[in-house]
């Protein structure tokens, strides 16, 4: 029993990482989304490239760090990522986001208006 909860941690803090990097990828489409002013397509195209990043990013870990066993502790390292993600980081990208999808349409204003 001990010699397998030897890589337990390290799977963990993978998964942990996969998680941040799932909130990482969603907060991307999300600003991609703002920038463009999204319609049902775009909004269905991004919603589509995120499951299948989610997804990806989520068998990479489990198939590099867990050497493909899924675990219940893995699953939870990468909804605890994801938490955390969204307790930190996602709010600094959000701010950012708005303050340039702002600056982007205040610039595209004034160049409509100089036309």
């Amino acid at each position: 029993m001990l010699f397998y909860t030897v890589g337990q941690g390290y799977v963990f803090l993978a998964a942990l990482a996969a998680g941040a990097a799932i909130g990482l990828l969603y907060d991307a489409l999300r600003g991609v989304r703002w920038l463009l002013e999204a319609g049902p397509w775009l909004n269905l195209a991004a919603d589509v490239a995120f499951g299948i990043g989610a997804g990806a990013i989520a068998i990479g870990c489990v198939y590099f760090a867990a050497y493909g066993e899924l675990r219940a502790y893995s699953l939870l390292g990468m909804l605890c990522g994801c938490i955390l993600y969204s307790a930190s980081v996602s709010r600094l990208m959000r701010a950012g986001a708005q303050r340039l999808s702002r600056a982007l349409r205040d610039f595209r204003a004034k160049k409509n208006q100089s036309l």
